[in-house]
């Protein structure tokens, strides 16, 4: 994921989802290409040691409901996605 950029993006002050598209062969002997959605859920934060923004994976209890609301947005959009 680090070459792509993402295709969505949705935030909820310091918690950030990017959703990545990727273009898979399928295994069969058939070379059909079919398209997968994946998600990066992340948190930015300033670190007051050496004054630097930084990302994390980790979220307290205040950070839950906008976790719950950008987890939300993330699965809507890749499901929507994923019907067309």
């Amino acid at each position: 994921m680090a070459n792509n950029k993402p295709v969505k993006t949705f935030k909820a002050g310091g918690v950030q989802s990017s959703i990545f598209k990727h273009v898979r062969q399928a295994k069969s002997s058939d070379s059909t290409a079919f398209i997968s959605y994946n998600a990066q859920i992340t948190k930015r934060f300033l670190d007051k040691t050496d004054d630097e923004w930084k990302e994390t994976n980790n979220f307290d209890v205040n950070d839950i409901p906008k976790l719950i609301l950008v987890a939300q947005k993330t699965y809507d959009f890749m499901v929507s996605e994923d019907k067309r």
